[in-house]
């Protein structure tokens, strides 16, 4: 069988157009869809523990064994009258408050029930003093020229920056500057 001219063209022209076709069908394609991008390279990790440096403090008074003591970060007075032995028979436990977190170098003093009342009220030393990492506003409200703003800016500054180090840490306060420290700094503790 023989085609003619005329069929010869048309069956190139359908061949062309399947091989086309096949090419379009078959050739692989980009795939245009949302860009992805990769995720943000992760930050490496220390293998190092992290070093929390131990809080020291001084416990006097109704304590069964009175002394100083080396707690790890976070720990509250209950833990260091209790590594102490416990507070003894004679321990009024309203006056100091057993739940308050521990500053290094800081003295509590668990008061006696024959202790007067201004020793063992909250924040005050034996010595009438006032302490500036423990008070609450109350106490600190008594501090001539504290009202209770500036009692408040205390210990709003205490829970942002942590308990105060030295007296002289109170001018950091806003609003206490070098004159009302003067004023305060005889009746004051840590």
């Amino acid at each position: 069988m023989e085609f003619t001219r005329r069929e010869q063209i048309m069956l190139v022209l359908i061949a062309v157009v399947i091989m086309a076709a096949s090419g379009i069908v078959f050739w692989p394609r980009e795939k245009s869809g949302p860009a992805v991008t990769p995720p943000p390279p992760v930050a490496e990790q220390s293998t190092e523990p992290v070093k929390h440096h131990n809080v020291v403090v001084y416990v006097t008074g109704a304590v069964r064994n009175p002394g100083v003591v080396s707690m790890a970060p976070g720990s509250r007075v209950i833990d260091a009258v209790n590594l102490l032995g416990g507070p003894t028979e004679t321990a009024n436990l309203n006056g100091i408050n057993m739940a308050a977190p521990l500053a290094d170098g800081q003295q509590v003093h668990v008061p006696s029930r024959d202790e007067p009342a201004e020793a063992s009220a909250a924040g005050r030393s034996p010595g009438g003093k006032i302490n500036i990492n423990t008070a609450d506003a109350a106490a600190l409200d008594t501090l001539p020229g504290v009202g209770p703003g500036t009692a408040q800016k205390i210990i709003d500054y205490r829970k942002t920056k942590g308990p105060f180090s030295s007296l002289e840490d109170l001018k950091k306060v806003p609003g206490i500057g070098e004159n009302k420290y003067q004023n305060l700094k005889d009746k004051i503790t840590l």
